[in-house]
């Protein structure tokens, strides 16, 4: 290490990353400038990329910091030689000057410079801001609606068939009667009660057209409607009466 050459580079006003560079040649070069790094030692070293070290290199080179021997070291390494006398900053751009306008006038003599004027913005600016809803009772109509009601995944997940699970609803739909877990748990429970279950509960009251279940219904028997219970009248026997022998008896007392 040659500690003219290294105090030489500590020296130039360079880019910082193209410095480590240098400065990592310095250290290991003679007292000629001379050494043979590969690009990899330079990146541990210097903790740079390797893309960053060849950028570097050329960088140096170019500004004649450095001169490059492709392939003249041993085993095929480059051989550098460390020239800090050579370096060759780059050239300070002048002052960009500015000219007035061809037609502008001349200020007069003894005018003070023009006043910095600030705009500020004005008060009434218009901003997109909404304030925020203070509507807490979630969403309304049929969207609240749905939530209440039933559905065919709802019965299939029941164990109701899909197809009488559509069909059933396009009934009570035809009847204005949606289905409500309440209306889904009464006919569950008449199931029970008739000893059935629910998704054969529904397909009795597709077939019938009901749109509900009861077990007290005739389910098992005729299409009898809902409401209607088929039972004998009060008053019977007046077709098996001889009316006309009362007659003849009570013609005969009086």
């Amino acid at each position: 290490m040659s500690n003219e050459i290294l105090s030489q580079c500590w020296k130039l006003r360079i880019p910082q990353t193209a410095k480590f560079v240098l400065i990592s040649l310095a250290d290991q070069a003679d007292n000629d400038g001379i050494c043979w790094p590969s690009v990899a030692f330079i990146c541990e070293r210097t903790s740079l990329c390797d893309r960053a070290v060849q950028k570097s290199l050329k960088w140096l080179r170019e500004h004649s910091a450095i001169r490059i021997e492709a392939n003249a070291a041993a085993k095929g390494k480059n051989l550098y030689t460390v020239t800090p006398d050579n370096f060759t900053p780059e050239p300070v751009s002048p002052p960009h000057k500015v000219h007035p306008e061809p037609d502008s006038p001349s200020p007069e003599r003894g005018s003070p410079p023009p006043p910095n004027v600030v705009r500020e913005p004005p008060n009434d600016v218009r901003t997109n801001h909404k304030k925020p809803s203070t509507n807490h009772q979630g969403p309304k109509g049929n969207s609240a609606r749905a939530k209440v009601e039933l559905d065919v995944a709802d019965l299939v997940a029941e164990g109701v068939d899909e197809q009488v699970s559509i069909d059933w609803l396009v009934v009570r739909k035809k009847k204005k009667l949606p289905l409500t877990k309440t209306a889904w748990l009464d006919v569950k429970a008449e199931a029970v009660k008739a000893g059935i279950t629910a998704g054969e509960a529904v397909r009795i009251a597709t077939k019938k057209g009901w749109a509900g279940f009861e077990a007290t219904w005739n389910w098992k028997g005729a299409n009898t409607p809902p409401g209607r219970i088929t039972t004998q009248a009060a008053h019977t026997g007046f077709d098996q009466i001889d009316y006309q022998k009362d007659a003849d008896e009570w013609n005969a007392t009086n």
